[in-house]
This record gives C-alpha cells, structure tokens and sequence, in this order.
C-alpha cells in the first residue's frame, strides 16, 4: 500500500467592519496581532514592526 502523505499550507486572513480585506497572508507562519481599536497589524518577528490600515 501506499502512504498517504498530506500537506497544509498556512492560510490567515482578515476583514474589516466593511469587508475590506486588511490582512491576507499565505504561506507565512509568523504571528500577527491584530488590534481592531488602534486599527494596526504586528506581525511578530518581523523587521517591519507594526502597521496601520484604514
């Protein structure tokens, strides 16, 4: 028999109050924040830091 392999590809996405898409991410397992107040990304271990949206 043969062996079943399978794979997973990391998918994170997010929209806001109006549908608008603020973050799309594939293939890409860093942790991100997302703090809907202060409307900013932080995208942990990365050289860009914080972003802001809207």
């Amino acid at each position: 028999m043969g062996r079943i392999e399978t794979v997973a590809i990391p998918i994170a996405y997010c929209f806001d109050e109006t549908g608008e898409a603020i973050l799309l991410s594939k293939n890409d397992t860093r942790t991100r924040i997302v703090d809907t107040v202060l409307r900013t990304i932080e995208v942990l271990d990365s050289p860009v830091g914080t972003v802001q949206w809207g």
